[in-house]
Parts: C-alpha cells; sequence; structure tokens
C-alpha cells in the first residue's frame, strides 16, 4: 500500500508522527510501548514488533539498540509513504516483518512554502475522574516547509524543520501513599493485623517509633507527598517534558537527461524526561541525536540498462 503526500498531511496523526500509518494495513496487530526508544513498533502480520524494516529514501532507518523505527520527517516533508507486508521483492530484506520506506519531498520549478502550529492545551481537556483537577497540560508542534528551483529545471531545494515542545502529559497519575499516621507507624485504620518480621504481629497494628528507621522517615519527607484523596490516594501530573527539533536539507541536480543527482540529510535532536514511576519527580532522562544522510546517483545507460 502507498499512502500519498495528501493523506500524509490529512489524516489525523497522533503527534504528527508519520508511522501511524503502519497501524492502518491489513494485519496490523499488536504494539509494542515506546519506552526508552525512539518510536513505537507494531506487529504485522503475527512478526515480532522489532521484525520489521524501515527505511528512508532508500536507506536504513533503525535504531539500532532496539532494531525499533528511527525517527522519521514531519508529515509535510513526506512524498509518499509505502508498505509491504509479503511477497517481497529480491531488493527487501534485513528482517521478516513488514517493509516501510517513505520517500522526503523535493523542491519543483515552482516556489511552495507552508507554516503550521498544532497547540494542546489542559484548558480544552475534561477532568479524569480520579483526578483533583485537570491537570496541567501543555504540547505546541510549529514549523513550516520551503521549496523551490536553483536553477529552473536543473538544480532545485527543499527544507523542512519543526520543533515540539511538551509539558506533563494528558490524565494523571494516581498511586497510593502512605497517611500522616501510617508515616508514624499506625496503621490501626486499616483494621487488619500487621505482621512483624521478628514474629507475630504488632499490638494494635502500630509500629513501635523505635522501629521505624531515620533514613526512610528522611525519605518519606523529602520525596513522597501526603494523599490528597480518600483512601491515601495521591493524584498528580505526570510532569513528563519534551523538547525535540528536526530539521531536514534535500537537493535535486539534473546533471543531463540521463543522470539525476539527489542528497538529503536529516538532524533530529529529542530531550525527554519521561515518568518512570508513581512518585512526583523521578524520571529517566532519554536523548537522541541523530543524523541520516541519504545520496542517490541515478544514471541510465541505455533504454534497457
Amino acid at each position: 500500500e502507498v499512502v500519498d503526500s495528501d493523506r500524509i498531511i490529512e489524516l489525523p496523526l497522533n503527534g504528527r508522527n508519520p508511522l501511524q500509518l503502519q497501524y492502518l494495513v491489513a494485519g496490523s496487530g499488536a504494539r509494542a510501548a515506546q519506552d526508552q526508544a525512539q518510536n513505537e513498533s507494531v506487529s504485522i502480520n503475527g512478526s515480532r514488533t522489532n521484525s520489521n524494516n524501515y527505511m528512508l529514501d532508500g536507506g536504513d532507518n533503525h535504531d539500532p539498540y532496539f532494531n525499533t523505527p528511527s525517527i522519521f520527517p514531519t508529515p509535510d516533508a513526506l512524498q509518499e509513504f509505502s508498505i509491504q507486508t509479503n511477497a517481497y521483492s529480491a531488493d527487501r530484506g534485513r528482517n521478516a516483518g513488514a517493509f516501510m520506506n517513505a520517500v522526503t519531498k523535493s523542491g519543483t520549478n515552482v516556489f511552495h512554502g507552508s507554516l503550521f502550529e498544532f497547540a494542546r492545551n489542559e484548558i480544552f481537556n475534561a477532568r479524569n475522574f480520579f483526578a483533583n483537577a485537570v491537570p496541567p497540560y501543555k504540547r505546541h508542534q510549529f514549523g513550516g516547509t520551503t521549496g523551490g528551483p536553483v536553477k529552473k529545471d536543473r538544480s532545485f531545494f527543499f527544507l523542512s524543520y519543526q520543533r515540539t515542545t511538551q509539558r506533563s502529559r494528558p490524565g494523571s497519575v494516581t498511586t497510593t501513599v502512605l497517611t500522616p499516621d501510617q508515616r508514624k507507624g499506625d496503621f490501626s485504620a486499616s483494621g487488619k493485623a500487621l505482621k512483624d518480621p521478628a514474629g507475630g504481629n504488632f499490638p494494635n497494628a502500630v509500629i513501635p517509633a523505635s522501629r521505624l528507621h531515620p533514613a526512610a522517615q528522611k525519605f518519606l519527607e523529602a520525596f513522597v507527598p501526603l494523599p490528597n484523596r480518600p483512601g491515601g490516594l495521591l493524584s498528580l501530573a505526570s510532569q513528563e517534558t519534551i523538547d525535540d527539533d528536526q530539521f531536514l536539507v534535500k537537493g535535486d541536480h539534473r546533471v543531463s537527461n540521463a543522470n539525476q543527482l539527489s542528497g538529503r540529510l536529516l538532524y533530529n535532536f529529542n530531550n525527554r524526561n519521561e515518568v518512570t514511576g508513581n512518585l512526583p519527580g523521578f524520571f529517566a532522562a532519554i536523548e537522541y541525536t541523530n543524523w541520516s544522510l541519504a545520496v542517490t546517483d541515478t544514471h541510465i545507460f541505455s533504454p534497457t540498462v
């Protein structure tokens, strides 16, 4: 299946990620979360989620550590996105799953350009049932493209830029924390017996103050907030942050009717603080810098070669 530029731009892609298009093909099944990789991955026709083959302008476009897709250009910078799920030709391979190849746009004899911004904000969101309020969430994606001739009918250029910033994420994080009484060792409100590691149960489900370790008490004071909902529940915003910059430049030169040169450079920098647990302030700091270069020389030696 080939998805052209009009559908790439007009279809609602979550996060403006062209790889969302792979979920539309027949045979697309379970997804693997992004976690510390650069992109989600998907199982096609029962293959493993890390068994697909991804290419950009005919060049490899993998995250080599996780064997998952690397960053792809913005939808505005893509000419088409093709997906093959079986019966590959001889020039396809590497992995047993689906084969996905994206092709970037080129300049033409006419100057074209675009500007865009996509914004999401908590003022448009409804309150989650388990949250005290609508958690803060701000996401902005903005940038633009431009392309045109350097020399008419001979040389062309295309440029694309996008910046993404995100503070927190939709929904809230809810966890169970110790109440003020429980911090003091008093678990009598639970109505259950409290086992003593040394044997038996603590009388009245109360741990003596002498058995409370000072280091644990200090940790609770510094890092674990008190509950803000009934039942010892703590509801908070994720506090996740994302800063992402992507820049693409492409040049095409027609040497002759039989020879054409093309070069494309994609740069991406992504800095993400991802929530790793249910306590505020604990993050995995994930940072990626990608450089992707593709150079193509197409030469026609004769009508048959």
